[in-house]
This record gives C-alpha cells, sequence and structure tokens, in this order.
C-alpha cells in the first residue's frame, strides 16, 4: 500500500504525524510526505515528496490513502481530486462537526470525541520533536529537583522571575532571540535553542509551558506533573512537593500508556484503503 502524508510548515504538526507514517513504514507500506520542511521529513527518516503541487504528484505517484494532519485542508482536498480514501490525525480538539476523513487517529490527551464521528481512534501519544541527543550534562544526576520551561517570547520572563531564588536546576528551551533585551537569567536557568522533549521530560521533576499540546502530551507520557503560565515561585513550590500532584500524573501517564500503539491502527488503515478500492 501507498500512503501519501500531508503535513504543512508548522514542524510540531509535522512531527505529529511522523509515529503513525513510521507504523505505517514498519509494516511494510511506503509512505511518502508531501510538505515543505523538507530537511524536518528527511531527519525523521521517511522519504519528502514535492510540496509545490502535491494533487499532480498523487496523480503519478497513485497513493491508495492520504493522511493528513486535521489543520491541513490539503489533505481532504487531495484524497478526492485522486479518489482515495483518507484519514486524519489530531493535533488540536475537535472545535466539533463532521469529519471528512473516513478515520480519525486521536493521539491528544483527554480529548472529548465529537458526536457523530463513529470514525474515531484513541491511540497513545508517542512523543517526537525530531532529532534527539542526549548531553552529558543531562547523563548526572541531579543534585537538585529539574524542572522544564518551553514558553514563548511573552511568557519567558515571568517564568524567569518565578524560578530565580527556588532551589531547582531549569532547563529553559527558547531560542536566544526571543528572550526580550534586558532579560536577566537567573543562576539556576541553563537557557537551550533546542533539546527534545523525549530526553530532557525523563530527567524531571515538572514542566512548566505555555498550553502547547505537543508538550503536554509528552508530559503525560513521561509521568511529569505540569504547569501552565501564569505561575509564582510558589505555585511551582508546591507542585514539587505535592504528592497528589505527582500521583495525578502517574495515573494520567498509565492512562496514556494503556492505549493502543500506533501500530494497532495499521490494519483500520489497510482497510479503508481497501474499502475504497474496491
Amino acid at each position: 500500500m501507498r500512503v501519501l502524508v500531508t503535513t504543512d510548515a508548522v514542524a510540531s504538526r509535522l512531527y505529529n504525524l511522523v509515529p503513525t507514517a513510521w507504523a505505517l513504514r514498519s509494516a511494510g507500506h511506503e509512505v511518502c510526505v508531501a510538505g515543505p520542511l523538507e530537511t524536518a521529513i528527511r531527519g525523521s527518516g521517511l522519504t519528502a515528496a514535492p510540496a509545490a503541487d502535491v494533487v499532480s504528484f498523487a496523480r503519478v505517484w497513485r497513493p491508495d490513502l492520504v493522511l493528513w494532519d486535521s489543520h491541513v485542508q490539503a489533505g481532504p482536498a487531495v484524497a478526492e481530486r485522486i479518489g482515495v480514501a483518507g484519514a486524519r490525525v489530531l493535533s488540536a480538539p475537535d472545535s466539533g462537526g463532521h469529519s471528512p476523513a473516513g478515520l480519525t487517529i486521536d493521539p491528544l490527551p483527554g480529548s472529548v470525541p465529537v458526536s457523530g464521528d463513529p470514525g474515531r481512534r484513541v491511540i497513545r501519544h508517542v512523543p517526537y520533536d525530531g532529532v534527539a541527543v542526549t548531553p552529558a550534562w543531562l547523563r548526572r544526576e541531579a543534585r537538585r529537583p529539574r524542572v522544564a520551561v518551553k514558553v514563548g517570547r511573552a511568557a519567558i520572563q515571568e517564568v524567569l522571575a518565578a524560578v530565580a531564588g527556588l532551589d531547582v536546576e531549569v532547563i529553559a528551551i527558547l531560542a536566544a532571540d526571543q528572550v526580550p533585551p534586558g532579560t536577566r537569567i537567573p543562576g539556576n536557568v541553563r537557557l537551550l535553542d533546542h533539546l527534545s522533549l523525549t530526553v530532557l521530560l525523563p530527567a524531571c521533576s515538572a514542566v512548566v509551558h505555555d498550553g502547547d499540546l505537543a508538550t503536554a502530551a509528552a508530559a503525560v507520557v513521561y509521568g511529569v506533573p505540569q504547569l501552565e503560565p501564569p505561575l509564582t515561585a510558589g505555585d511551582l513550590g508546591s507542585l514539587l512537593e505535592d504528592r497528589a500532584a505527582r500521583e495525578q500524573a502517574a495515573r494520567r501517564q498509565r492512562e496514556m500508556l494503556a492505549r493502543p500503539g500506533p501500530h494497532d491502527i495499521v490494519p483500520d488503515l489497510e482497510e479503508l484503503a481497501h474499502a475504497r478500492s474496491r
């Protein structure tokens, strides 16, 4: 079976598709990804397709199935134009309504199914955010609680002010040009422009983020308590000492890991494609 995956220029949406794409690839199917992030696509180990004219490419390559991110309108359009089955992967909660996809794959934590969408399959979220390298300093045992921070420019000053003076080791992932001029970086903060959450979160006692779903889902998978800005030093200190918060994170982790994996959805996708071709 040939599967064409369509995405856009938002890296997190591409990364959300990669585990399902690799599940298909590992099952022996041909997978090609059409999108503008060619370097990131190739870095994921998948084959990149021309992004300029996806319909023309699809007509020549003749996929049996089109898989798309739920935000990408080109996906269903391509499936309809070439007359093949389509499936979508959620990267944000549904706002309601009926999906044009024959199957909706839902790896989100705690999302609520949309009424009237019988084609939804809830699967386990598999964290992936690009090439991952574990730095030597992260391999060493932490002497104090490690806290991951992944927020945008608007929230970084507030977060840095909240963690200053706390007896924690803070790893803040934010490009240097996103730090407002004049921002004071506390001595307990390590500022990095990139570090994969797949290597960072397992070593952390908590994560602070700005509501990013990929970060929230990864925290659930690794059982890490999480906070969203706005926050104070007291909020973070309480979280680190809160046994109930750790137990809740562990419970949510067990629930997530009990879900079917991306490989379990492959037979459904195969049946979807074969049913359309009959």
